[in-house]
């Protein structure tokens, strides 16, 4: 189940985390899905992780090896 307190709460630590202006945390928790998906593309950000909280694909994704 998607639970909006969750998604504003993973979108708060990756603003935290990389230092950025509230104003993103801002755009991407008011600009709905679109706000959203902005957010996680400008930022490198995995949508399973700010949406359901699924932390494998960024795991995967950082250990791979070209």
């Amino acid at each position: 189940m998607i639970n909006p307190v969750a998604i504003n709460a993973r979108l708060e630590v990756i603003v935290d985390a990389l230092g950025l202006p509230y104003s993103e945390f801002e755009n991407a928790a008011n600009g709905g899905t679109n706000g959203i998906l902005s957010f996680a593309e400008r930022h490198g950000q995995s949508l399973d992780w700010i949406i359901l909280g699924d932390v494998r694909p960024m795991l995967l994704r950082g250990n791979r090896t070209s």
